[in-house]
């Protein structure tokens, strides 16, 4: 049976059709996707729908990254680490994905529309509810896990990898996949600290409260809809999926950082 997303549009070249009963529409459970759309006879504001297919659009893509990280704990757990770096690129682009998609309020939805749809929106309707966000979190410790055991049966330590990417290190093929695989982890996280950068600056040209420009005058800064200050979101932008990654970087630094003096590493070895 066929159906419109604005029914009430009496221009048939204007309407919007689907479930058609095509095999296309059927593979893809388009039909039921598109119904989840707030009917336009409901939103809040011209720019609702706007607002509301730009966050699924992030969070069908978390629902991937979150698919692909499993399989790559798979392919870890077997020893496969060739295969679980591939997977990671995959994961690496849909999370830029997510980038975009707040870039895309950021540029494109303007601040008195936000602002307007938002004193509409029920209390607690915050994006930390996020299923996507939440669930990234917590496969990522799943996956350092696998990531440290597969090292562990290897006998390879962080810092092999490290060198291993390097073209004169004659490193065996082993140390250079799995090298991959810390590549890969390290740039999925770059795109979730980007994603949480993005916000940010979102949140600050939307609701104000740029550390910058901050009105000590003021008793409180802008909030969320949860109740909880920007200064909550700053603390956490910084925050990463995979700690030692970044730790082994600078231990790397320091360690191979010949023009400093080496008394002053606080790296111990």
């Amino acid at each position: 049976m066929k159906r419109s997303l604005n029914p009430n549009e009496t221009n048939g070249q204007l309407s919007y059709e689907y479930d058609r009963g095509s095999n296309y529409e059927d593979e893809l459970r388009l039909t039921t996707a598109l119904s989840a759309l707030i009917p336009e006879d409901d939103t809040r504001h011209p720019d609702h729908r706007f607002f509301q297919v730009v966050h699924l659009i992030s969070e069908y893509a978390w629902v991937q990254i979150h698919y692909e990280l499993r399989r790559v704990i798979e392919h870890l757990d077997a020893d496969r680490p060739q295969r679980a770096s591939r997977l990671l690129a995959r994961a690496v682009g849909l999370s830029d994905i997510t980038v975009q998609s707040v870039r895309m309020i950021g540029d494109h939805l303007p601040q008195h529309s936000l602002l307007m749809m938002r004193n509409a929106l029920p209390d607690d309707a915050t994006g930390l509810d996020s299923p996507g966000y939440r669930n990234l979190k917590r496969v990522a410790r799943a996956v350092s896990k696998s990531f440290e055991a597969a090292l562990d049966r290897a006998g390879l330590k962080l810092p092999d990898l490290i060198a291993a990417q390097d073209d004169t290190s004659g490193s065996p093929e082993d140390s250079q996949a799995l090298a991959s695989v810390r590549e890969g982890l390290l740039r999925l996280d770059s795109g979730f600290l980007s994603w949480k950068h993005t916000h940010l600056i979102m949140v600050w040209s939307q609701l104000g409260g740029q550390p910058g420009l901050r009105d000590e005058g003021r008793a409180t800064l802008p909030q969320s809809l949860g109740g909880r200050s920007v200064s909550t979101l700053e603390t956490r932008s910084d925050v990463p999926l995979f700690p030692e990654l970044w730790r082994s970087a600078e231990e790397a630094y320091w360690t191979l950082g010949t023009r400093h003096d080496p008394g002053t590493c606080p790296v111990t070895h």
